[in-house]
This record gives C-alpha cells, structure tokens and sequence, in this order.
C-alpha cells in the first residue's frame, strides 16, 4: 500500500503479542496449579508439613532456571510448559520423605526422630524413582530432526528441576521437618474434629470445620474419617483382587490389546496438530505481472477478508510483492508476481469455527471473484512448534523433465480425487523466454573448441568481463569489455560472435551451434544428483489427516519405478518429519525403558521385580488413549511427551509399594499380608503424589487460567494416563508380585509352600 512519508508497518506486532499470551496463559496456568497441588496437600498433610514440603517447588524452579540460563537457554512457551509438566512431579519424592515422616510422627516420635528415620528408611527408593524419571526424559534429548532441536530445552528443564528435588527433598526438608514441625498429640488431646466430636457449646458449621481440618497442625491424617473409610474400601477391593488375581490380571491385558488394536486403526496420529491463529493467503499471477496487477488482485480478496466477523477477525496485514513466512522461512520468494495477506484470528477457545471451516468459506468467495490472470491461489495455516514441512510433499526424481512432469500431472490427478487434499501445487516453474545455445559438441572439438571456453566467451560478450585495470592514485579501476545494448537483443549478433580456438583463430559460433528461443526455467531443484520436481498439498483436518493423504498417495504409486525405470518417488514434508521422529522417540522410548530397568534391577537386586513394576507403564497408555480420544485430540509428539512424564511417575509410585512388600516380607511376614499391609501403609503417599501431579496439570487441561492448546495434549496424557495407572498401581502390581511368587514357589521350592 502506498503510506505517508516516514511511516511503516510492523506487521510481527500481532504475532508477538500471539506469543506473549500464550505465555501468560501458561504462567496464569502454573499459578492455579501450584494453589490447587498445595490445597490437595492440606487433605493428607497437616499444614505445617503442608508448607514445608510446598516449599521445595520454588526452590527447583530457581535451580533449574539458574542452570538453564548457564547453558544458555531462554524462558520460551517449551521451557515454561516443562516447568508446568514437573510441578506435580518435583514434590513427589518430598512427598515420599514428609509422609513417611508424618507417619513415625503419629507413632508418637518427636520430630528430629521421624526426620531422621522417616527420610532414612525411604532415601534408596527415593533417590531411584528420581533417577528413573530422569532416565525416561534422558533419551528424548537426541530426539532426531528439527523438532528434537528445538524441543530439546524441555527434558533438560525437567531434569534440572528433578535433580534440585531430590537435593532438596533428602538434604533441606529433614532439617525443616526436624526443626519446624510440633510433636503431634495424642488423640484426647485434639479437639475431635476428626472424629466428629461435638464442641462443649454448639456444633461447628460445616465451613468451619473445613478450615479448622485444613489449618490444623496436630490433625493426624490416618485418623481423618474420611480417610479411614478409603482405607477400608481400599482393603477389601485389594483382598478381592488377590484372591481373583489372575482373573483380574486377565481382564487388565485383555484391555491392554483392545487399546493397541484401537490405537493402530482407528486413532489419528499427528506430530503437531495446527491450533491456527494466523492463516495465509498467498496468490501468484504469471511471469512479468507487474507490482499494480498483483496489488490488484490482492486488494480484491483483501476485500472478502474483511467481510469476516469481528468475533473472528483481529486483522489483516498485505505484501505485495513477498510471500513467505512471517519471520522468514525456507520458501519466501520474492518477485512482483508474488502477493499476500497475513489474516489473524482471534484465540480460536474464543471463536465458534475453526481455521479450516474459515478456510473453506474464503476460498470459495474469493474463486467466485474470477480473478484475471490468477495463476495460483493457496490458503495456508500457520504451524506452531518446530517447522515440519508441508502436510503432502511428494518428491519425483529423474534426468528427464519431460518424463517428470508426466508423472507430475498423473500424480496431481490423483491428489484432486482425494477428498479434503487442497491447494495442490509443484514448484517446476518456467521463467522468462530466454535464447538457448545447442552445441555441436564433435564439431567443435573438431574446430580445436571446448564448451568451457565457448560458454565464458558467449557469457564476457553479455555480461561483461575485465580486460585490464588502470590506476587513478590509490584506487585500481578495472575496466568491463562488454556488447552495447543494441546488438544483446538480437540472435545475430550471437551467430556472428566468435570464440578463439587452440590455434587462436577465431571461429564463429554458428558454425558449430544453433539457437532456440523457449521459455526457460527459474530454477532446477536436484535432490542426490538428480532433477527433482515436488508436488506439495494442504489439508482440511476435518476430512483428512496428512499422514493418511500421504499413506494413500505412497499406495497408489508404489510401482512407479517399475513403470518409469530409474524415476523415484519420494515422501516428504510433513510425512517424513513425522515418520523420523516416531521412530526416534519409539528408540528413545526403548532406550529409556531399559535404563530404568537397569536402575531398578540394581535398586532391588532382583531381575523379575523390576519387571513387575514397569509392567504399570503399558496399562497407564490404556488412559492416555482413552483421553485423547475422548476429547479430540490426536496423538502426537505433545502427547508422548506427557506419555513419557507418566512412565516416571507410575513407575515411581509401583517402585516404593515392591520396596515396602520387601521390607514386610523380609520382617517374615507371610506374603498375602505383607502384600495387603504394604498396600495399606502406602495409600496415602501413593495417593498424594499422583493426585498432586494430576491438579497441577488440570488448569492446563482445562483452561482455568486460560487455554494453550499446543500444550494440551501432553498435560492430558499424563493427568488422565496417570489417573488409570495409579489405580493400577494399587491394585494390578500387588496382583502381579504375588502371580510372580506363586510360580517361582511351584517352580524352585516346596508346592507347601505356596501361599
């Protein structure tokens, strides 16, 4: 557009004020998080051990910002959203050290005492559930490709939190546990809220024992009715369950291989759903259209966008003569055939429609436009996260263009049959008319010529080129020989031009060339030596997803090479981006499995017990699924994060219950009853550390302070996945351990002794 003197527009303003609120979503999200991690405390914990095992979580998040900043990353939306992610876990293990220690304190120790023991006796499987999680994040920082780059921050902003937990969890909270927490009294003591006594003078309001149970500092949480009456319920469904357990065991697999089977077939995969905020419209007109042609057409469809509703429609910014991406990416192009309209939405939680049906209603008013000389129109969403390419890009490689674009137009015929495939396009484009020199290349051996010397002397005689150099004092000035203007245009000039030979005779170029005026190519693109066309697609996600459209497109030409020997077809963009990085987080998934393995397999000396607990780690996919599904959204690179973030939390929970079975059995109790005391005794803790993770993650679910969707997936795969897996916990690990025992007592010792 034409502006007044000295004015411009900065049209990344709306893109960084996009940026700035989603981070305030994500900081608003940690804050709610943090409230209600610190409210469910209160539930289990008296308020002093409350506060003081609440107080390691700013003291991680300090740390692990300190060792960010000293490896040179930034506070960005991925490092924020991993502080979130770990704002449930870090507390885990000094969850594990305070309720141990609460529990010696109901015992009637004095607080240095059950510090001293409560932290003693739990700081071997402490110390490994923290290195476990550490071990399932490890591996995702050699996650292959760009997004593994530029995801990187995330495990590691995990792994400093993790790490300045466990300091503080084992060394800082004992001492405050030892010096600030009061000797618990006993129960004719307190004031009998818990079991429902009656004060002398009239009976609290209901508000009032709700803050007199939260804000009690001598309450015993054993002792809380409530809690006496989970226990209890708790007992009787884990007696039942052992006494059924290998029904139960049955029915958990069972389940197990219907979600793989649903999850192969029927569940949509994704690396990074598109959330658009930002669409654009990009047009090109042919070769030689000028700056105004194209500010034309623009300002047409620019019209029809700002027919939009204001419910949906912040602005529209237009650029003519550029189109690319906002902050500049790989395929910008320049030219006066080139125009663009940047269109930002609103957040789409406040808009009833989506990016695609947008899409849909412009494409089809701004087709209704017939606009002149309209070569390519394309719509196309902004992507969050690392850059993956084009959702369809498929890359033929050959020698010969004429074959090449053959199969181009049979490929593009089928891509306009596949419903919800759009904006399909190739990059092979013709350039201005250009005269093309056809060499003889026997003849002119033949003349004492080579093609080196021919082109050099054909390209000085256009271009110009430095027959010598003069000095004017200091400066050198080099002097240019070159065709006046007059004769470039003509093909005479080229048939008369001569080129010296090896005998320095000079030798007209007609006599062993000749001359075709064609239009010629803007550029040739060669992928390993060969010439490459790509053909590249959008998609409506309501009708398909990317990788189905490049599943069907690989399928259909899969004998390609058979029919045009030495000709490739190849699947990139979007596809291949996704298929690299399954594979690399299927390996780093492996990898992390098997360091976990190794850590426990030293932890308990045991090679089977590790096995029992990892088992957990499927069956917590059982809810991932589930959630996924259920609210919509695909699996994706987000969600096997949070996938990820499980596996450490499920297999701490599972790893401190088998260590608590060893103790009791090692104490000589028969296995049964250990099984059922260890259970009992490690409710509550087990209990804490999942519900705590699981509320700090539900604003992020939810949207209480306000909704980040490219966050969402991971957030809700670990909360929901969670949620199965700690039921799991308590209930299919015990049944497995006791499996595990029944046959190696059948299979090494006495069927006497077979509980």
């Amino acid at each position: 557009k034409t502006l007044p003197p000295n004015v411009s527009i900065d049209y990344t303003n709306d893109f960084s004020e996009n940026i700035k609120r989603r981070l305030n979503v994500l900081i608003s999200n940690g804050k709610m998080g943090f409230i209600l991690l610190f409210i469910s405390l209160l539930f289990f914990l008296n308020i002093r051990i409350a506060l003081i095992t609440a107080i390691g979580i700013p003291f991680s998040f300090l740390a692990a910002l300190l060792m960010m900043a000293l490896f040179g990353y930034t506070l960005n939306m991925i490092s924020m959203f991993a502080l979130i992610l770990v704002l449930g876990m870090i507390v885990d293990d000094a969850i594990v050290v305070a309720e141990n220690t609460f529990r010696y304190l109901e015992k009637g120790m004095s607080p240095k005492e059950a510090a001293i023991k409560g932290c003693s006796e739990v700081m071997a499987p402490v110390t490994a559930t923290v290195l476990t999680t550490i071990a399932a994040f490890l591996p995702l920082m050699f996650i292959a490709g760009i997004m593994g780059k530029v995801l990187k921050i995330f495990p590691l902003g995990v792994i400093f939190c993790l790490s300045a937990s466990l300091f503080e969890a084992l060394i800082i909270l004992p001492s405050h546990l030892a010096e600030w927490v009061k000797p618990l009294k006993s129960k004719k003591e307190t004031n009998g809220i818990q079991d429902g006594e009656k004060t002398n003078w009239k009976k609290p309001s209901l508000l009032s024992r709700a803050l007199r149970y939260f804000t009690a500092h001598d309450r015993k949480g054993n002792e809380a009715r409530w809690y006496r009456w989970l226990l209890e319920r708790y007992t009787r469904v884990l007696k039942f369950a052992l006494d059924k357990r290998f029904l139960v065991g049955l029915g958990c697999f069972l389940i197990l291989g219907g979600t793989i089977i649903f999850t192969k077939y029927l569940m949509p995969v994704k690396m990074f759903p598109i959330i658009a905020d930002i669409i654009y419209v990009r047009i090109e007109l042919p070769e030689g259209a000028s700056l105004e042609e194209s500010n034309e057409a623009i300002t047409k469809i620019e019209e029809v966008i700002m027919e939009m509703p204001e419910a949906e429609l912040k602005n529209v910014t237009t650029t003519v003569g550029f189109s690319g991406e906002i902050n500049q990416g790989p395929f910008d192009k320049h030219g006066s055939k080139y125009a663009q309209c940047n269109v930002y939405l609103t957040p789409e939680t406040g808009r009833k429609r989506k990016a695609d049906a947008i899409i849909s209603e412009l494409r089809e008013k701004t087709e209704k436009l017939n606009i002149k000389d309209l070569k390519n129109l394309q719509f196309e969403k902004m992507q969050h996260g690392p850059p993956v390419g084009k959702p369809v890009a498929v890359s033929i490689k050959g020698d010969d263009f004429n074959v090449l674009t053959k199969i181009v137009r049979e490929i593009e015929a089928y891509m306009v049959m596949i419903e919800g495939v759009e904006d399909i396009k190739n990059d092979y484009e013709q350039g201005k008319e250009e005269v093309q020199v056809h060499i003889d290349k026997k003849e002119a051996a033949r003349l004492g010529l080579n093609v080196s010397l021919i082109a050099s002397t054909i390209r000085f005689a256009f271009e110009g080129g430095v027959a010598t150099s003069v000095r004017r004092g200091e400066e050198k000035i080099d002097v240019i020989v070159k065709l006046s203007e007059e004769y470039k245009d003509s093909i005479k000039t080229l048939e008369n031009l001569t080129v010296p030979n090896q005998m320095n005779r000079l030798v007209k170029v007609s006599s062993f060339a000749h001359f075709i005026r064609e239009r010629g190519m803007n550029r040739i693109e060669r992928v390993e030596g060969k010439r490459t066309i790509t053909l590249t697609a959008s998609v409506n996600e309501d009708k398909i997803t990317p990788i189905k459209a490049n599943r069907q497109i690989i399928k259909e030409f899969k004998g390609l090479s058979a029919r045009y020997p030495g000709y490739i077809l190849h699947a990139g963009g979007e596809w291949e981006d996704t298929t690299a990085s399954m594979k690399s987080m299927v390996k780093a998934f492996g990898i992390a499995v098997l360091l976990i393995y190794l850590i426990l397999a030293t932890q308990f000396k045991s090679f089977i017990q590790p096995a029992i607990i990892l088992l957990t780690v499927p069956f917590g996919f059982v809810g991932v699924i589930a959630a996924l599904y259920l609210h919509g959204h695909p699996l994706s690179l987000m969600a096997m994060f949070g996938m990820v973030g499980l596996t450490g939390v499920v297999v701490n929970d599972s790893l401190i219950l088998v260590d608590f079975i060893n103790r009791r059995r090692a104490d000589g109790v028969e296995i049964i009853e250990a099984v059922i005391d260890a259970g009992r005794t490690r409710l509550r803790p087990i209990m804490i550390t999942s519900i705590t993770t699981i509320v700090a993650l539900l604003p992020v679910v939810y949207g209480i302070g306000g909704i980040e969707p490219f966050v969402v997936p991971a957030a809700l795969a670990m909360s929901y996945g969670l949620l199965v897996a700690t039921f799991l916990t308590l209930v299919l690990v015990p049944c497995v351990y006791v499996i595990i025992e029944n046959i190696k007592s059948r299979l090494f010792y006495n069927k006497k002794q077979t509980p």
